[in-house]
C-alpha cells in the first residue's frame, strides 16, 4: 500500500512507518495522555468541505484569477459530481504555486486544496486515491508553523482517521490519531482544545473496533477534558451519547440511564438517539412502560414533524419500538412495526449496513414466534451470508443468527441441524464473552456475563426435555460456562507479568481493598467512596494494561481424555423448564438436571425433577443436622434419593463419582448422603471428589511446577481485649457453635454491621496448631503472631496452609457509604485474625482477612487450604459460578484444593478431626481418602467424645461439614 511514499523525504516516510507500525501504541496513548485531551472538533461532513474552501478562497481578491474555476468547482459540487470536482481542484493546485503569496501561504492552501481533493476520493469510495492525498496533504503540512496552523493540521489527520473508520483499518486510524496529539505534545508543549477532541475520536475508533475498555477509558477523558474546558457542549454531548450506548453494550444500565437523563435536560442537544438508548436501558431493567412510552412518543413527533421518507432517524424509531415488544414476547403488536422495515416505502440505502443485518434477524425472529418458518429460514441465511461479507468469522455479530437458526430448527424437530447452528451459537457466545469480560473491573463480570448469556445458554437443558439429542450441545455449554469467571481471574493471576507498572497496579489495588475491609475506615463514608472510586480506576487501568487472554474453548473429548479409569463426571445443572417453549410468556419452572461424562466421551442425562423440592429437602436435611437430631442421616438419604439415586444405572459399575454441582447443590454434605447401591453412605460405595467445573479435571490431571514453602499453620489467636467501644462496622456473623463447653458468644447483629463485645478465644485451637505443626512439620504462628499480615503481606505460597479460627459469612450486608463495595459477596466472608477485637488500635493489620483479600493472592505453589472455622464453605449462591466465598477465592488464588465447612463447628471436635485427617495424610493417604477416613471414625464411634452422652460425635453435625474441592490426590510430606 502506498507505493507512492517510496520518493517522500525522510521525515515523512518515518511518520508514515509510525501509523504503518502502530497496532498496539494505543495502550501507551492511555497512560501518557489519559489527562491531556481537550478541545472543540470543527469538522463538519466530508462533503462540505468543498465549499468552506471555496468560500474562503473567495475573501481574497488575489483569487480573482482562480474565480471561474471555484463557480466550477462550487457547481460540481451541488450536483454531486465528484470526479469533476477532483478535475478542477487538481488545475487549482497547479495554479496555487503561481500565486503572489509566501510559500508558507501556498502551502496552507496546498494542503487545505489537497484535503478536499482527498474527501471527494472519499465520497465515490476511491479510498486508495482519498488516502494519497491525504498523506499528500499531511506531507506539505510538515513545511508550516505548526503552533500557528495547528487546525489545518489536525484537521488532515482528523479526516485520514476518518477514512480508516470508513474502511474499518481502525488499528491505522488510532495511529494516526495518536500522532497528530504527539505533534501538539511535540510542538506547543501543553494542552490545547483540539486534543480532547482526538481523545474521543479514539474513543469511537475503540468503539467499532470491539474494544470497550480502551473505548471508555478515552471517551472519559474527552468529557472529563470538554468540562474542564467549558467548550463545545455539542461534542460533550456526543461523546457522553457514546458512552452511555458503551455503558449499555457493557451491560452497565444504572450508569447509562444517569448519563442520557443528563443530556435529555440539555435543551440544545436534541438526538433521537438519546431516547432509543434509553428506552433500551429502562427495558433492559424491566421498566417495560416507561421504555414503550418512550419509544411511541419519539414515533409520533417524527410523523409530526418530518417528512417520513426523507427522515433518517425514522426507521431507527420502528426497529426501537418492534425490539421493546419483541423483548417482552409480545409478537403480535411488534409484527407490523418489523413488516414496515422490511417492505417500506422510503428509501432505505442510506441506512448503515450493520442495521439491515440486524433488521433481518429481528424480522425473522419475529416470524419465528409466528411459526412463518420458511421465511424465518430464508431471512436468517441472508443475515448469515451478510455477516459473512461484512465480518470475520469469529464476529460476535453472528451470534444472534446462528441462535435463532437453532431455535428455528428444534421447533422444526430439525435435531441435526438445530445442535449445529446451536454449537456454532455458543462457541462465539463464549468467545466473546471471554474477551469481554477481561475488560470490566471484576463488580460488573457477573452482571455482564448474566445478561448477556443466560437468554441462550439454558435452552440445550430444557430442549433435552423433548429430545435427548441436545445432551452432546448441554454439555457443552455446561463445561464452557461453569465457573467461567472464576477461571478467568485465575488465568489473569497466573500472567508472568515483568512490566513494574502492572505490578504496581496490582499492589495498590490490593492496598486499598485491604483498606476498604479495614475498620479504621469503616465510619469514614468521604474517605471510603473516595477509596472505592480510586479502586475503580485502578482496575481498569490495570485492565487496560494486562496482556489479553486468547479464548479457550472446550470439548466433551478434551474433559473425557482425563477422567480417570473406572470414574464418571457428574455435571449438576439448574434451569428453567419453561424455556422449552421459548415463545410463550410462561412462569419459569426451575427443575435439575444431571449430565454424565464417561472416559470413553458418552454423554447420558437425567432429569431430576422439581428445583424447589430438591432445594427443600437439602434445607430440611442442613436443619436437622445442624439441631443434632436423630433423623439427620435419614433426611440426607431423602436428598440423595433425589439427586443420586436417578443416576443409577450410570454410576453403579463405577468407582469413583466425581461431582460439578450447581446452586444449592454446594449446599449438599455429600459425605451424609446414602448410597443408591446399598445402605451404606454413598462414599462408602464410591470415592467422590468435588470440583467447580469439569474442565477442572485438565489442571488437576498436570503436575504443578510452582514451588512452595515450608506447610504454615496459623491457630488461637489472640484476638485481643478492646481498650474502647467503638462501634465496629465489620459485619461478621455470630459463630454459636465454634466455642468450648461453657462459652457463649454474644453478639449485637444489626442492620449495618456488628457491635460485639469480642471473639472470643479458641482454646483446642491451640492444640490443634501443635499437633498439625508436628505432623507436617510446618511453622506455627499463635496468638500475637497469628496476623493476617503473615499471609496477605507475605508472597509465599506454603505447601499447606491450615487456619484454626473463626470465618464468618454474611448473606445481607448493607454500607451507605458505598453499597456497591458489598454487592461483591467476597467483601461478607473471611477469616478472624490475631487482633481482630481491638477496633481501631492496630494501624497495620486490622485482624481480618476478606475473602477478596485472599483472591489477590498468589497461591499457585499452595497444594491444600484449609480453613477450620465456621460456615468457611458459605457465600452466595451464582448460578454457573458456584459460590461466591473463601472456597471461590482460594480457588482464583491459584491453590489446588481447599478444606472448608457448610456450618458452625465446634471447637474441640474439630481439633480432634483435623488431628485425625493430618495424621492420615501424613501416612501417604490421599486428600480425600483421609477425608473420608476421618469421617468414617468419627461416625462409628472409633473417635468420640469424652462426654459422648451429651456429645455424639458420630452424628453427621460434627464430621459432616468439612467439604474437599479441587486436587483430591495425596501431598508428600
Amino acid at each position: 500500500m502506498l507505493l507512492f511514499l517510496n520518493t517522500y523525504s525522510k521525515k515523512f516516510n518515518g511518520l508514515y512507518q509510525m501509523i504503518k507500525s502502530a497496532k498496539n501504541i494505543g495502550f501507551i496513548f492511555v497512560l501518557i495522555s489519559i489527562t491531556v485531551l481537550t478541545g472543540r472538533f470543527f469538522l463538519n461532513s466530508k462533503n462540505n468541505f468543498i465549499n468552506n474552501v471555496t468560500t474562503n478562497i473567495e475573501r481574497r481578491t488575489i483569487y480573482e484569477k482562480l474565480k471561474p474555476l471555484l463557480d466550477k468547482a462550487k457547481l460540481a459540487s451541488d450536483q454531486s459530481d465528484y470526479l469533476k470536482v477532483i478535475n478542477i481542484l487538481k488545475q487549482i493546485n497547479q495554479k496555487i504555486n503561481i500565486l503572489n503569496e509566501s510559500e508558507l501561504q501556498k502551502n496552507i492552501y496546498r494542503g487545505k486544496n489537497l484535503n478536499a481533493i482527498a474527501q471527494n476520493y472519499q465520497a465515490i469510495a476511491y479510498f486508495k486515491e482519498a488516502e494519497d492525498y491525504y498523506l499528500k496533504a499531511a506531507k506539505v503540512y510538515l513545511d508550516i508553523p505548526f503552533k500557528e496552523n495547528s487546525q489545518y493540521v489536525l484537521e488532515n489527520y482528523l479526516y485520514l482517521s476518518n477514512l480508516y473508520s470508513e474502511i474499518e483499518d481502525y488499528d491505522r486510524g488510532i495511529a494516526t490519531l495518536l500522532i497528530a496529539n504527539n505533534l501538539i505534545e511535540e510542538q506547543i508543549g501543553k494542552k490545547i482544545p483540539e486534543s480532547f477532541i482526538i481523545a474521543g475520536e479514539i474513543g469511537e475508533l475503540y468503539l467499532d473496533k470491539g474494544e470497550f475498555l480502551s473505548a471508555e477509558v478515552f471517551i472519559e477523558a474527552a468529557i472529563k477534558g470538554l468540562e474542564e474546558f467549558n467548550v463545545n457542549h455539542e461534542m460533550k454531548s456526543k461523546y457522553q451519547l457514546e458512552l452511555a450506548d458503551l455503558y449499555i453494550r457493557q451491560k452497565k444500565y444504572i450508569e447509562s440511564e444517569k448519563l442520557l437523563s443528563q443530556l435529555i435536560k440539555k435543551k440544545y442537544y436534541k438526538n433521537p438517539n438519546i431516547f432509543i438508548a434509553l428506552s433500551n436501558v429502562l427495558l433492559s431493567q424491566g421498566k417495560f412502560n416507561e421504555a414503550e412510552k418512550i419509544a411511541l412518543q419519539l414515533i409520533k413527533e417524527n410523523k409530526e414533524n418530518y417528512n417520513l421518507k426523507s427522515n433518517p432517524d425514522y426507521p431507527y424509531l420502528i426497529a426501537n419500538i418492534a425490539y421493546i415488544y419483541d423483548y417482552q414476547k409480545l409478537f403480535l403488536k411488534s409484527q407490523p412495526y418489523h413488516l414496515s422495515l422490511l417492505n417500506p416505502d422510503y428509501d432505505l440505502s442510506y441506512l448503515d449496513n450493520d442495521f439491515k443485518i440486524s433488521i433481518l434477524n429481528n424480522v425473522a425472529h419475529n416470524l419465528l414466534s409466528l411459526g412463518s418458518y420458511e421465511e424465518a429460514e430464508r431471512l436468517l441465511n441472508f443475515a448469515i451470508e451478510a455477516n459473512k461479507i461484512r465480518f470475520s468469522d469469529a464476529d460476535e455479530k453472528y451470534i444472534k443468527p446462528l441462535s435463532n437458526l437453532s431455535l428455528l430448527y428444534y421447533l422444526q424437530g430439525r435435531q441435526d441441524e438445530s445442535n449445529k447452528y446451536g454449537y456454532q451459537a455458543l462457541q462465539k457466545t463464549f468467545e466473546s464473552m471471554q474477551k469481554r469480560v477481561q475488560e470490566l473491573n471484576i463488580l460488573d463480570r457477573q452482571n455482564f456475563i448474566s445478561d448477556s448469556y443466560q437468554k441462550f445458554h439454558l435452552f440445550p437443558f430444557a430442549f433435552i426435555e423433548q429430545d435427548s439429542s441436545y445432551k452432546n450441545l448441554a454439555f457443552f455449554s455446561r463445561i464452557n460456562y461453569q465457573g467461567l469467571l472464576q477461571d478467568i481471574e485465575n488465568r489473569q493471576n497466573r500472567l508472568k507479568i515483568l512490566d513494574p507498572e502492572i505490578k504496581q497496579l496490582r499492589n495498590n489495588i490490593k492496598l486499598i481493598e485491604s483498606k476498604l475491609s479495614s475498620n479504621k475506615t469503616l465510619n469514614s463514608e468521604k474517605f471510603r467512596r473516595e477509596l472505592f472510586s480510586r479502586k475503580i480506576e485502578l482496575e481498569k487501568s490495570l485492565n487496560v494494561l494486562l496482556p489479553k487472554l486468547n479464548p479457550i474453548i472446550y470439548d466433551a473429548e478434551d474433559i473425557a481424555s482425563v477422567i480417570p479409569k473406572d470414574s464418571v463426571l457428574i455435571e449438576y445443572q439448574k434451569y428453567d423448564s419453561a424455556k422449552k417453549e421459548p415463545f410463550k410468556n410462561l412462569k419459569p419452572k426451575e427443575k435439575y438436571l444431571a449430565l454424565i461424562l464417561s472416559p470413553d466421551g458418552n454423554i447420558s442425562s437425567f432429569d431430576l425433577g422439581s428445583a424447589e423440592v430438591i432445594e427443600s429437602t437439602i434445607d430440611a436435611a442442613t436443619k436437622a443436622t445442624k439441631l443434632k437430631t436423630n433423623n439427620a442421616l435419614q433426611k440426607w438419604r431423602e436428598v440423595s434419593d433425589l439427586i443420586i439415586k436417578p443416576l443409577t444405572e450410570e454410576i453403579n459399575q463405577k468407582d469413583r463419582l466425581i461431582i460439578s454441582p450447581d446452586s444449592a447443590l454446594n449446599k449438599v454434605a455429600y459425605s451424609a448422603l446414602g448410597s443408591p447401591l446399598s445402605e451404606n453412605l454413598l462414599n462408602d460405595d464410591f470415592q467422590v471428589n468435588l470440583i467447580t467445573a469439569g474442565r477442572d479435571l485438565l489442571d488437576i490431571n498436570q503436575a504443578n511446577s510452582h514451588k512452595s514453602t515450608m506447610p504454615i499453620v496459623i491457630a488461637n489467636p489472640d484476638f485481643g481485649k478492646p481498650k474502647s467501644n467503638i462501634r465496629r462496622f465489620k459485619n461478621i456473623k455470630s459463630d454459636f457453635y465454634k466455642r468450648t463447653e461453657t462459652e457463649i458468644l454474644e453478639y449485637e447483629l444489626e442492620l449495618k454491621g456488628t457491635s460485639s463485645q469480642s471473639w472470643k478465644s479458641l482454646p483446642f485451637s491451640k492444640l490443634e496448631g501443635q499437633d498439625i505443626k508436628e505432623i507436617i512439620n510446618a511453622q506455627l504462628f499463635m496468638n500475637e503472631e497469628a496476623k493476617a499480615s503473615l499471609i496477605f503481606e507475605n508472597n509465599i505460597s506454603p505447601k499447606i496452609i491450615h487456619i484454626a479460627s473463626h470465618s464468618f459469612y454474611h448473606d445481607a450486608y448493607y454500607d451507605s457509604a458505598i453499597e456497591d463495595y458489598n454487592k461483591n459477596p467476597l467483601n461478607r466472608s473471611g477469616i478472624v485474625f490475631a487482633g481482630a477485637n481491638l477496633n481501631f488500635e492496630n494501624d497495620n493489620d486490622d485482624g481480618f482477612l476478606t475473602a477478596l483479600e485472599i483472591s489477590r493472592l498468589d497461591l499457585r505453589g499452595t497444594e491444600l487450604f484449609v480453613v477450620s472455622g465456621c460456615d468457611s464453605a458459605m457465600g452466595d449462591l451464582r448460578i454457573g459460578e458456584g459460590i461466591y466465598g473463601l472456597k471461590r477465592s482460594i480457588a482464583v488464588a491459584g491453590a489446588q484444593s481447599s478444606l472448608l465447612s457448610l456450618w458452625n463447628i465446634r471447637d474441640d471436635s474439630t481439633a480432634i478431626f483435623m488431628t485425625s485427617f493430618y495424621k492420615r495424610l501424613k501416612k501417604g493417604e490421599s486428600k480425600s481418602e483421609a477425608l473420608y477416613s476421618t469421617q468414617r471414625d468419627f461416625r462409628e464411634g472409633k473417635i468420640k467424645s469424652s462426654n459422648p452422652e451429651l456429645y455424639d460425635w458420630s452424628k453427621p453435625f460434627y464430621w459432616a461439614p468439612f467439604q474437599l474441592s479441587g486436587d483430591w490426590k495425596s501431598i508428600e510430606l
